[in-house]
């Protein structure tokens, strides 16, 4: 069931993927959209796993862990309302690259991958935007780990 159109618009909105859809494009998107509520606590997906969808926060905080070799777990990062969840995986077929885990009760919307996927086969506008907004999000990340004063160097 759709969340209401107000409060679906409003949060593919603040989704940086989305940034510059326009309305009728954010609609495109919108009309398929599901809603998946979890509790806290609650795995939505384990490293690893197929992805299958693009997960949007509508409400709640989820933490994205990593495990290491030796099974500990580490914080990668903590995602709130408007953030997708492992957007790459998306388009590329693959896996989610760490667990996703609900800190508090969580509301997911749901977009199917191969419907997103189709969409931006079928609007190339759409597809040119989103690759744009992957695009900044990736320079971003290379200036970040360029500039970090903990990252470590490995000798070649």
């Amino acid at each position: 069931m759709p969340p209401p159109s107000s409060d679906l618009a409003a949060t593919l909105r603040r989704v940086p993927l989305f940034n510059d859809l326009s309305e009728a494009e954010l609609a495109l998107i919108g009309e398929r959209v599901a809603v998946r509520r979890y509790g806290a606590g609650m795995v939505i997906f384990t490293e690893g796993d197929r992805c299958q969808e693009l997960l949007i926060i509508q409400e709640g905080s989820v933490k994205m862990l990593k495990t290491a070799p030796t099974g500990r777990q580490q914080l990668i990062s903590i995602e709130r309302a408007g953030n997708p969840l492992s957007e790459v995986p998306v388009f590329d077929g693959g896996s989610y690259p760490a667990t996703a885990q609900t800190m508090n009760p969580v509301t997911l919307l749901r977009l199917d991958a191969d419907h997103f996927q189709r969409i931006c086969r079928q609007h190339p506008e759409v597809a040119l935007k989103v690759i744009k907004a992957l695009g900044h999000r990736l320079r971003r990340l290379g200036n970040w780990w360029r500039t970090s004063p903990s990252r470590r160097c490995v000798a070649a």
